[in-house]
């Protein structure tokens, strides 16, 4: 993300105002973020790529999901889960039974 954007968005966060593109009129907006990455923001702020302050800002509630080649149990289980119908399938049709 360049340093431009960077600043955005950390006024975004701290003072809830931003201008869209090509307008002077600031407006205000009550934002939440969430945030994913596979770098090391750390390392990107000790070589000068990311805002320190940005960093800390979005760092408030971390969480760390191991990939999937770290879990590997966890491929089964997601393949099955994300296979399984969500509504059982009429015999007849295949279509989804109504409600």
């Amino acid at each position: 993300m360049a340093l431009e954007t960077q600043v955005k968005i950390l006024r975004l966060l701290e003072e809830g105002t931003f201008e869209r593109v090509g307008s002077s009129e600031t407006l205000t907006a009550k934002t939440r973020i969430v945030a994913a990455t596979n770098r090391d923001l750390k390392e990107m702020v000790s070589a000068g790529v990311f805002r320190e302050d940005l960093y800390y800002r979005i760092n408030a509630f971390p969480m760390y999901l191991p990939s999937l080649r770290e879990r590997k149990e966890g491929i089964f289980t997601t393949v099955i889960i994300s296979s399984v119908p969500a509504v059982p399938a009429r015999a007849e049709g295949g279509y989804p039974a109504p409600i």
